[in-house]
């Protein structure tokens, strides 16, 4: 998994990839460096299928596929909707310093 968010981060963050505030523009980076991260996505989920197979709690082939392909899922939903989740930490900070 580690592999793959650094190539993702590294392919957002090539210069000149993002634009500040342009929300619509970030999306495209992340989604273009989702593609360009994709035989790193491919290498990583086998590498986490090789050691989940040895763990008690994932003895099920179909179960262990569907937590593994979740997380990476979850990993380009996160990339994608950084910008609102940082806002928001970002406003909630303010607001509570307000208070």
């Amino acid at each position: 998994m580690r592999r793959y968010l650094d190539c993702l981060v590294d392919r957002i963050n090539t210069p000149g990839a993002l634009q500040a505030g342009d929300l619509a523009a970030y999306r495209i980076s992340v989604d273009a460096a989702i593609a360009a991260c994709a035989t790193v996505r491919t290498a990583a989920l086998a590498e986490a299928e090789r050691a989940l197979a040895a763990s008690s709690d994932f003895t099920e082939p179909d179960r262990r596929h569907e937590a593994i392909t979740r997380a990476f899922d979850q990993t380009d939903a996160l990339q994608r909707n950084l910008p609102q989740i940082m806002d928001a930490v970002l406003h909630a900070q303010v607001s509570n310093a307000a208070h």
